[in-house]
């Protein structure tokens, strides 16, 4: 996979994010891989950076989110992760 597909999956998974709840950027130094920050609006200490690697969603620290394919069961997970909880 190419650093313009791990893009364009990155960036449809921010579309299935509801942008009410999160704010995500596409971040794409020259020479890494791009990764998506995804970050709760009404909690900024909740944010994590997604990055798509060997056809699966990843977090930052490497564990496997879903495969590309799955990108609503990844905007799931995401955003129970980043989710605030009450109680």
């Amino acid at each position: 996979m190419d650093t313009n597909a791990a893009e364009q999956y990155l960036s449809e998974l921010a579309g299935e994010l509801d942008p009410e709840t999160f704010r995500t950027q596409l971040i794409r130094a020259a020479g890494d891989w791009p990764e998506l920050t995804v970050t709760n609006r009404k909690a900024a200490r909740l944010s994590e950076r997604v990055k798509v690697l060997e056809g699966y969603y990843q977090w930052s620290w490497g564990q496997t989110i879903a495969p590309v394919g799955e990108r609503a069961v990844a905007a799931r997970r995401v955003s129970r992760v980043l989710a605030i909880v009450e109680g």
